[in-house]
């Protein structure tokens, strides 16, 4: 079984008592949690599952801090991409190599392993026992001088792939890292709007809104091929949704004629609206 992460990731403006202070948030989701557990919470390795812990709260707090916390095992699947520790499709490496021999596949662990190692030694994350003094197994070991004779024969001595930037690391991401960051909160938190996070979304109208925020690509030019795409990518990241069957975003387009974002919501009586993406909540 993979390793428990030792805290939880967040953004800038995500924090427990930044939740509780979205206009959004705190007024249609948090207003009947009481705000000492939000402080009590920030001093927590990890905040949401302390939060999931608290007795006698409405469905829809826990349903936030389950997506809450999905936000954060996504970003660490992110940060393992750029070495290639894991990738969107298949995720952590690390976990596959470990999770396999319970599968019956063993010898798939070992692809697996021999894969990180050799992302490890071509990024030059992989320390060798005799020069940094550190004690390994042999068969590691052995995995990684064979990785490293591989990348020399193919690349040359200097076989370190390139370090990339975090904007053009973001670039390649794009959509990843947009759906990650905006999933509990959209908008910079110093605008603190308060539109509904990703999480809060059908996943038509979250395709819908992130390919008019990044232009519409050849390849997601047809509603159900957006569709398909972002709801893969969401399930891959492990985002969970904040809502039970009822989303508060139906739908996300630009305005006709206008150069603003529309977003299409549903009122507690049923009656669907549409309000400028970014003006406050009627």
């Amino acid at each position: 079984m993979a390793t428990a992460p030792k805290y939880s990731f967040r953004f800038p403006g995500q924090s427990p008592t930044d939740l509780k202070a979205d206009p959004f948030l705190g007024r249609f989701v948090l207003q009947h949690a009481p705000e000492r557990i939000f402080r009590d919470a920030e001093g927590q390795p990890h905040p949401w599952r302390f939060l999931l812990a608290v007795p006698g709260l409405p469905s829809c707090c826990y349903a936030l801090f389950k997506a809450a916390d999905s936000v954060s095992t996504a970003i660490s699947l992110l940060l393992h991409t750029p070495y290639g520790g894991a990738t969107l499709t298949r995720g952590h490496l690390a976990v596959e190599a470990q999770e396999r021999p319970r599968w019956g596949g063993a010898a798939g662990a070992g692809q697996s392993a021999k894969k990180l190692i050799r992302a490890l030694v071509r990024s030059g994350l992989w320390s060798f026992a005799d020069q940094a003094g550190l004690a390994t197994t042999p068969e590691l070991e052995a995995m990684a001088r064979q990785a490293q004779a591989e990348l020399q024969k193919r690349h040359g001595r200097d076989f370190l792939a390139p370090v990339s930037t975090v904007d053009a690391f973001i670039e390649d991401h794009q959509h990843a890292y947009l759906m990650i960051e905006g999933w509990l909160r959209l908008g910079y938190p110093e605008l603190n709007f308060g539109d509904p996070g990703l999480a809060y979304y059908t996943d038509a109208a979250m395709a819908n809104l992130l390919t008019t925020l990044t232009g519409v690509r050849a390849k997601l030019h047809h509603a159900h091929a957006r569709l398909i795409y972002f709801r893969k990518l969401r399930q891959r990241l492990g985002l969970l949704h904040a809502h039970q069957r009822k989303p508060r975003v139906f739908d996300a387009r630009r305005a006709r004629g206008a150069d603003w974002i529309e977003i299409q919501m549903r009122r507690p009586d049923g009656r669907d609206f549409w309000k400028r993406w970014g003006d406050p909540l009627p």
